[in-house]
């Protein structure tokens, strides 16, 4: 309360008042209605965003206690409190739930003096409320503990209390704590986090508090005050969580304290232990969590910790309050730091959904980091009732290969929604649903848009549903679900409706037509055989065998009864010719069973048995011990087991293999049944997966186990696999079959697999029709009765499948209802009962036979092999008699030999003369056997073989013997001959080379190969061109004979002659050239004589300028030659002409090249001229430089104009540069002639040169000064202007002005000096540097005067004038041109920015007066005509020079066309630039070679006329080129190529083509052209044309052929098909074929040229498939196709697991990587790394241990992976092998 002073008067007092009342409502009001500012969200909940909610919330509570009751409070981002509460009431309550969301609050309380209760974060009870998720930061509490009068006082940090049930989780806070204690009245101090009491629940909370005496407190003055103190005192006690005796019967759960006690307080506590403190006197406790008397009794802990590190709990109390106190546990609640940054630490923490720990997150410690868990409840609708119906007739596309009646087939699909359900719960899921109320929420008029029924197949079939609006859920206990960590959504799947059978349909097929189907089955069988008859399935009429024929086509055949083209020896002829082939693969070292798979040796078998054969016969293979044994490459092969059994059972026998005996099939059999008995139903979506089944028929009667599976699989198999329309077609595949949903092989196995168990498809109790039609009429439509064509058109629906297939399905069910409904005595397809198979039963016989057999079962083997008929005999196995022959007279052993003999033979193509012993050892051992014997010798025809083979080899040696003879007679003829080097011209060795080519020609192509010197041949021949070549060029340079002055211009064409025939010339060939020198010589006289005329001209020119020199070297006769007109005196006028001439000879010098340059025989004399020259300017301009006045006692104009300040000025006020280097004194002079100018000097007056002396400037004026005369050079000191003094700024007083003398002074020296060449400047200012720079300070100065201005800029157009006057008659030509030139650059460089200011200045030209603007114009319009003449000429003259001066038949055409266009441009010169040119001369010499070029060719037209060219032809270079090309024609000097379309005319589209060749790259892809080529030749100067051929030649381009680099497998269904880029491509196309000749169906396209790259994502696991690319590319919107890629094959396969394995006790441990698709993994073992694998386990998981091995023995283990395909397993290949130790 506020006291107001009583002196203060009644007005002030009420001011204060009002003041008072203000400020207290602003304290306790300052936010006003605070439930109408908190924004809610659409639940109602309150949301804090600000500091300002936050406060508002707090005085919401204070303010009334049931406010927010029951309310939520949501902290919605992170915030900071800058002011701290401060309740005047904490004792209201909180009773709802204050939910942070993980969201952080600092709190920033560092400026409080002393922190209470009512500044904690939540200053209120937390009474049945809820406190969670919320991070808190502290920065600093300071708390006073010097309560002097008070009672115990005690602070929460964090909420006043918990009290009535409330609970408090995921509180993450972090505070520090600093305390002061003093003063004698300390009363004790209790400090907490909360106070806590009321069965209230704390858990998964980090309270971390740092505690620490301040600066202020002095430990050892405390414990004396405390000691001397006889007042009653209490304790200092300090927690973290709970807060002192106040923590009654609450649980705290899943909770740790990190917080820190200083080192200050830690020190109290030990002081206090030590010092001697009477009882009652007061004491300290601090440990994380707040107690006192017995703990168990309070509250209740489960699974907290505190850090023992960083705060040990800390004691110091007097006796009497011993027994009071308890310290927690520590071995039960104290860790570590380390401890506490391990997981493993907190056990019961979940670190699943509400903890995390990190090392870069809370320094390692954990934290409160909840995680919902997403649950998805899947629903599905739940439909009506549906009758099938369509609105296709049966006759819909019949053939067609596009929608036909059995896709799509639907009329009406959709379906009606009645309701919604969950469906597919876990039990987890389902309990959620009743804990938390979940329900479904569906407005099934709204929320529907469609529902399709899926009625391919009847019964219960999927429905999908598109939604407007997908169903939500309800969960009526919403809160609880988000507290425990759960979020629902709804997942909605395909409901399922009942489709049945459409009315009137449900009795199928009448029994009186049962027969009519039958007859047409069996029809259908005769036009399938026919089809294959027609489309060479049965090989070739006269010459069938198992390699040219199909042998699915004679098996299907011989089951059905066809004969092949009505031939009934055809058969019998087939097994003949296979047998001699099966022969002649084992007599060329091939075994038939290697190279062929399992499931081909098992199609042949079948084919030899169905024909009336016993595999046996074949004497070259065992099949049947073949037909049991699986091989590596046989691994991958799906049904390879059924084929083995289909070939070893149908026949009737039994296996010969040791690894797929009898048995081994019988326990086949049951696990098929058994896997069939619990099949589910995918297992019937494949009608082709009964090909895995239809084996069990071998033991259907016998087993019962197995015919009950099959029988209950027959109803099964109907209901899932036949679709609504009869059609069998496995679902997804409908658009893959010829005819859309009627999969032909489907079909086929359907009719297999119920007719082989005696199903009668045609009875509707069968299952087998569906809405009227039944499988036949699926069958029937695939097949076109009508057309006897059998071609594709016949069987529409199967044509690219296996049309055998097709009718043994037929012939399946024929033989059935045969056997079934007509009660015939015929077998089932697979079972060949009805087969006569004659030598079965010998075979039999004779096997049996062994060393014990009786006489009796010999005799009645023999007699049943002598009853045979002959063509049995024939074929009879040589070995199974030769077996019957040792049972009778022991001669087996000697018929053994023999075949043992023959078979060690090489083959015949692999015999080398070498073997002929052992050939002829065979023959004898053969001759010395009986007849009957002899013809058990199965592989005599290798015999034979061989010896015809060694007649052969001896053949060939004995025609190598003479090769020999022949080629090394050749040989010595070519070592005979020169070597290169010594190779002339000599015609003896001409014709002794020729000679012995011919001899080398005459011999055979073997021959030829011995010759191993023919290279020499061929060097030395390919020398003799060179040889002839190189001498014409010699005879070419003798020919030039001497060249002179005199006939240099006539020997120039034999010259140029002979230098190109020389650089025509190959490298070799101009080595052997040997007077190279001649020419080159004649060269360079030539070429001088030719510059002579322009270095001439430049000597003569120097030579006008008279400089002599006497014996002393000095000039004697001065600078010019005075003439007697002058008087000897050379007159101003001289003397300027002459000093121009000097600069001009320099300009003509620097024109010439090096070479004549060096042709200049007087340069001196210029050089001399120039040094005098640069003596005279240079001693003048020294004196008038010295004359000026210097510059650092003159000031610029006080008011300077403005204007452009020229180099000069800018050089002044730039920074200053470096010296530049110069040569030293007289070097520009290699003679001296400088100094010898300066002797002479002296005696000439100044008056003679156009510099104006110091004198003559000054008494030009009116002015007199001191300074402004100078004597004489003699008299003028050098000026000393080094000062550095501070040069005053313009309008210094205490400078002087310039005078208008000084200013004309400073003008002349300035243009003076700019008259300098700019060797000259450099030379001048080395030696006078000090000099100009005082003239180019006071230039500058100079120019910021007006007078001082024009006096310059007067002067330079003076200098103009007198420039002019000298050209104004005599124009400026090529002699004036380069000082003319150099003065207008000049002017451009240093007056720039002044024409307009000096263009009105007057000038004396003569006696005439011009303006500067007139004479400047004038002067620059001659420089410039000068400057285009002299241009122009160089131009010619460079023109000339590159002219040929060497005129044939292939460049005249080009040299008279660069002449006519050289002679337009001289046409163009003017008279003086015709007149500049110094190659004219050579010019007319070229042009009389021409003419004398054209005299040479008259009357020799015809000679050089090209005839028509001939071999047209074109070939397609890529996507938009095609090369047409011909034979070359003689005299052609080039070729024009014309091109047309098939409608067009001919155009032009090459000229001078000089190529037989010709590329066209403006081709439009796949556009047909055609072209036609003309010959053309130059004759006298024209050009003559050939004729053409009119018809042309045709040629298209096109896109090149694409080449497949790989076919990977990506998994166990995707093959990556990769392909090289093709030019010009917009896209490719990827086809796919199940046999590399079969049908390529398109699977895919890219549509850019860059993507090479092609996933097939339906490839079956296993199975080998062929893939072909073309490019194509767009045309006209139209695509054009390059050709096909060669097929490349790939298959998808298991990737390969990683395999691991380890030993532990007699154990080895094998783990692997887990294989993506895999359903199974192989293990297999090995006593050796190369040693034979058995397979020990087969299991799902990714590990094995096996056991019980013995200790030091080593294990070599591999595993794969398999997939069921189809129910058959498909493997991936084997790990990498590992090997173990056992220990």
């Amino acid at each position: 309360m506020i006291t107001i002073k009583k002196y203060l008067s009644n007005s002030l007092q009420l001011m204060f008042i009002f003041a008072f009342i203000v400020m207290n409502f602003l304290t306790f009001n300052v936010y006003g209605d605070q439930s109408s500012v908190l924004a809610q969200d659409e639940k109602g909940n309150y949301l804090i965003k600000t500091e300002e909610d936050f406060h508002n919330f707090i005085n919401m509570v204070e303010t009334s206690d049931d406010q927010l009751k029951g309310k939520k409070i949501i902290l919605n981002n992170d915030i900071i409190v800058e002011t701290p509460n401060n309740c005047s009431d904490i004792t209201n309550s909180f009773s709802g739930t204050f939910d942070g969301k993980g969201h952080t609050i600092e709190y920033k309380t560092d400026a409080l003096q002393n922190y209470t209760t009512a500044n904690s974060v939540f200053p209120f009870f937390l009474n049945g409320g809820v406190l969670k998720n919320t991070k808190i930061n502290i920065n600093q509490c300071n708390i006073d503990a010097y309560f002097s009068g008070k009672a115990f006082p005690a602070v929460s940090l964090l909420v006043n209390s918990v009290l009535n049930e409330s609970k408090i989780e995921g509180i993450q806070l972090t505070a520090n704590t600093i305390i002061s204690i003093g003063g004698d009245d300390f009363c004790g101090l209790e400090i907490g986090s909360f106070n806590c009491s009321g069965n209230s629940d704390i858990n998964n909370c980090n309270i971390s508090i740092n505690y620490e005496l301040s600066d202020s407190t002095n430990v050892e003055e405390l414990i004396n005050k405390i000691q001397a103190s006889t007042k009653l005192r209490s304790d200092l006690e300090l927690f973290q969580f709970g807060r002192g005796t106040q923590s009654y019967n609450s649980t705290f759960t899943s909770c740790y304290s990190n917080g820190i006690y200083g080192a200050k307080l830690i020190k109290l506590v030990e002081e206090w232990n030590k010092a001697n403190i009477p009882d009652r006197r007061a004491g300290i406790i601090a440990q994380f969590m707040g107690a006192n008397g017995k703990k168990s009794e309070l509250f209740k802990t489960t699974n907290c910790y505190y850090n023992e590190t960083r705060a040990p709990q800390l004691i110091a109390v007097c006796n009497l309050k011993k027994s009071f106190y308890q310290l927690f546990d520590k071995e039960t609640y104290g860790r570590t730091t380390e401890q506490m940054k391990q997981q493993s630490t907190y056990e019961g923490f979940d670190f699943d959904k509400k903890w995390s720990i990190s090392s870069d997150v809370n320094e390692g410690y954990p934290y409160y980091n909840p995680r919902t868990e997403e649950v998805v409840l899947k629903a599905r609708p739940l439909v009506a009732d549906k009758e099938w119906n369509t609105t296709s007739t049966k006759d819909k596309n019949k053939y067609g290969r596009t929608d036909t009646y059995y896709y799509p087939y639907c009329g009406d699909d959709n379906g009606t929604v009645t309701g919604v359900e969950f469906t597919d719960l876990t039990a987890e899921q389902q309990a959620y649903v009743e804990k938390y109320g979940i329900s479904l929420n569906c407005d099934l008029e709204k929320d529907i848009e469609s529902a399709k029924i899926d009625m391919n197949f009847l019964g219960v079939r999927p429905v999908q549903v598109t939604w407007k609006n997908q169903p939500t859920l309800t969960i009526a206990d919403s809160d609880q679900a988000e507290d425990d960590g759960y979020e629902f959504s709804v997942e909605m799947v395909d409901g399922t409706a009942n489709v049945t059978e459409m009315k009137g349909t449900e009795n199928g097929i009448p029994e009186d037509q049962w027969d009519a189907y039958y007859a047409k089955a069996k029809e259908a069988i005769q036009v399938i055989m026919t089809y294959c008859e027609k489309n060479d399935n049965f090989g070739p009429k006269d010459s069938p065998s198992y390699e040219n024929t199909n042998i699915w086509a004679i098996f299907t055949a011989a089951r059905c009864g066809y004969v092949p083209y009505g031939d009934s020896t055809y058969f019998d002829r087939w097994f003949a010719n296979t047998e001699t082939y099966l022969q002649n693969l084992k007599d060329n070292g091939t075994d038939f069973t290697k190279i062929y798979k399992v499931t081909d040796i098992a199609k042949l078998a079948l084919a030899i048995e169905a024909i009336g054969y016993d595999i046996r016969d074949i004497s070259s293979v065992d099949l049947l011990t073949a037909l049991g044994t699986v091989k590596d490459m046989d691994e991958g092969l799906i049904y390879k087991y059924e084929y083995m059994i289909h070939a070893i059972k149908a026949a009737g026998y039994s296996s010969t293999s040791k690894t797929f005996t009898d048995e081994d099939m019988k326990t086949w059999a049951i696990k098929c049944a058994n896997g069939l008995k619990t099949a589910e139903d995918k297992a019937f979506v494949n009608a082709d997966n009964s090909m895995g089944w239809q084996p069990l028929i071998y033991w259907y009667d016998d087993d019962p186990d197995i015919k009950a599976a099959i029988d209950s699989a027959e109803k099964r198999y109907p209901i899932i696999g036949q679709r609504a329309t009869g059609a069998f077609c496995t679902y997804g595949y409908e658009t893959g079959c010829p005819t859309y949903g009627n999969n032909a092989w489907n079909n086929a196995q359907a009719l297999f697999f119920a007719s082989e168990f005696n199903v009668n498809i045609l009875d509707y109790a069968s299952g087998y029709t569906k809405n009227g039609n039944n499988i036949l009429d699926a069958v029937f439509d695939q097949i076109n009765f009508e057309d006897t064509s059998y071609s594709e058109s016949t069987l529409p629906g199967f044509f690219s499948y296996d049309p055998a297939q097709i009718a043994r399905g037929l012939c399946s069910f024929v033989r059935s209802y045969e056997r079934n409904i007509k009660n015939e005595n015929v077998p089932a397809f697979w079972v060949f009962t009805d087969v006569d198979v004659p030598t079965k039963k010998v075979n039999d016989l004779i096997l049996a036979l062994n060393d014990s057999s009786k006489k009796e079962e010999i005799e009645k083997a023999r007699n049943a092999y002598e009853n045979l008929d002959k063509k049995y005999k024939a074929i009879f196995n040589k070995d199974i008699l030769r077996k019957l022959l040792e049972a009778e007279n022991g001669k087996g052993d000697s018929i053994t030999k023999v075949i043992a003999a023959i078979d060690a033979l090489p083959a015949a193509d692999k015999l080398t003369l070498e073997d002929k012993d052992a050939v002829v050892k065979a023959r004898t051992l053969y001759d010395t056997l009986d007849d009957e014997s002899k013809t058990v010798i199965s592989n005599y025809s290798k015999l034979t073989a061989a010896e015809a083979k060694i007649k052969e080899l001896e053949k060939q040696q004995e025609q190598k013997e003479k090769d020999k003879v022949a080629a090394e007679k050749v040989i010595a003829a070519i070592d005979a001959l020169p070597s290169a080097d010594n190779l002339t011209l000599n015609p003896y060795v001409l014709q002794l080379l020729d000679n012995i080519q011919a001899q080398y020609n005459a011999l055979t192509e073997a021959q030829k190969e011995l010759v191993t010197n023919y290279s020499v041949l061929q060097a030395l021949r390919s020398l003799i061109p060179d040889l002839k070549a190189a001498a014409a060029v010699v005879d070419k340079i003798k020919a030039i004979g001497e060249v002179t002055s005199d006939n240099y211009q006539k020997k120039q064409a034999l010259v140029i002659e002979a230098r190109t025939a020389y650089d025509a010339l190959t490298a070799d060939q101009k080595k052997r050239i040997t007077n190279y020198a001649e020419l080159e010589k004649a060269e360079l006289f030539i070429r001088r004589q030719s510059t002579d005329a322009k270095v001439g001209y430049v000597i003569s020119f120097i030579d006008e300028l008279n400089i002599t020199t006497s014996s002393t070297g000095v000039l004697s006769d001065g600078p010019l030659k005075l003439t007697e007109k002058n008087n000897n005196v050379p007159t101003e006028k001289i003397w300027n002409s002459w000093k121009d001439y000097v600069v001009n000879a320099r300009a003509l010098y620097n024109t010439l090249n090096n070479q004549q340059k060096a042709q200049v025989t007087n340069l001196s004399s210029l050089e001399k001229a120039e040094g005098y020259l640069y003596q005279l300017k240079s001693d003048a301009l020294k004196a008038m430089l010295k004359a000026l006045p210097n510059a650092e006692t003159v000031r610029a104009y006080e008011a300077p104009q403005p204007t452009t300040v020229p180099a000069a000025q800018e050089a002044v006020q730039s920074e200053e540069l470096p010296a530049q280097e110069v040569p030293a004194e007289g070097s520009d002079f290699s003679d001296g002639s400088a100094d010898a100018f300066t002797s002479d000097i002296s005696e000439q007056p100044a008056a003679q040169m156009d510099i104006q002396s110091s004198e003559d400037i000054a008494d030009v004026s009116n002015e007199e000064t001191p300074d402004s005369v100078i004597a004489d050079e003699a008299e003028v000191p050098d000026a000393d202007f080094s000062t550095e003094e501070e040069i005053p700024a313009a309008g210094d007083t205490a400078k002087r002005a310039l005078t208008e003398t000084e200013l004309k002074q400073i003008a002349a020296a300035k243009n003076a000096y700019d008259q300098l060449t700019e060797t000259e400047e450099t030379k001048f200012r080395s030696e006078n540097t000090a000099l100009v720079e005082n003239m180019e300070k006071l230039i500058a100065m100079a120019l910021t005067y007006e007078k001082g201005q024009n006096e310059y800029q007067q002067l330079f157009a003076d200098e103009v004038a007198l420039i002019y006057a000298t050209v104004k008659d005599h124009p400026v030509d090529r002699d004036s041109y380069p000082q003319v030139k150099a003065f207008l650059d000049r002017y451009a460089k240093d007056y720039q920015g002044q024409e307009n200011a000096m263009a009105g200045l007057k000038v004396k030209v003569g006696n005439q007066e011009m303006t500067f603007a007139e004479v400047i114009a004038a002067l620059t319009a001659q420089a410039d005509k000068a400057g285009k003449d002299i241009s122009d000429a160089q131009q010619a003259d460079d023109w000339i020079s590159n002219l040929p001066t060497a005129v044939t038949k292939e460049n005249i055409a080009g040299v008279e066309a660069e002449l006519a266009a050289l002679q337009k441009l001289i046409d163009s010169m003017s008279a003086e630039g015709k007149s500049y040119m110094w190659n004219a001369k050579q010019l007319e010499l070229i042009k009389t070679i021409v003419a004398d070029y054209h005299i040479e060719l008259a009357g020799k037209q015809d000679a050089f006329k090209a005839d028509m060219p001939a071999n047209l032809q074109t070939k397609a270079l890529n996507y938009k080129t095609i090369q047409v090309s011909w034979s070359s024609v003689d005299n052609a000097d080039g070729y024009m190529v014309y091109r047309r379309t098939e409608t067009g005319s001919w155009k032009k589209i090459a000229d001078q083509v000089t190529d037989i060749s010709y590329k066209d790259q403006k081709a439009v892809t796949g556009r047909v052209y055609y072209y036609t080529v003309r010959a053309y030749s130059y004759t006298w100067g024209g050009k003559t044309v050939s004729s053409y051929d009119k018809d042309g030649v045709i040629g298209k381009a096109k896109l090149g052929k694409v080449k497949i680099a790989a076919t990977d497998s990506e998994n166990y269904t995707t093959i990556r098909v990769t392909w090289n880029k093709v030019s010009g491509a917009n896209g490719y196309r990827v086809y796919r074929s199940a046999s590399k000749d079969g049908k390529y169906t398109a699977i895919g396209s890219t549509a850019k040229n860059s993507a090479v790259t092609f996933l097939d994502k339906k490839a079956a696991t296993g199975t080998t498939y062929y893939y072909k690319v073309r490019a194509y590319r767009n045309v006209n919107d139209k695509k054009v196709y390059g050709s096909s890629s060669t097929a490349v094959k790939g298959k998808a396969i298991l990737s390969v697991p990683a395999l691991s394995v380890g030993s532990t006790s007699k154990t080895a441990v094998l783990e692997w990587s887990k294989v993506k698709g895999a359903d199974g993994y192989q293990v297999y073992a090995s006593a050796s790394k190369n040693g034979k694998y058995i397979r020990i386990k087969a299991t799902k998981g990714t590990g094995m241990t096996e056991e019980k091995l013995a200790t030091g023995k080593t294990r070599y283990y591999k595993v794969r992976a398999y997939r069921k395909v189809n129910g058959k397993a498909v493997y991936g290949s084997f790990s990498k092998v590992k090997k173990v130790v056992i220990k």
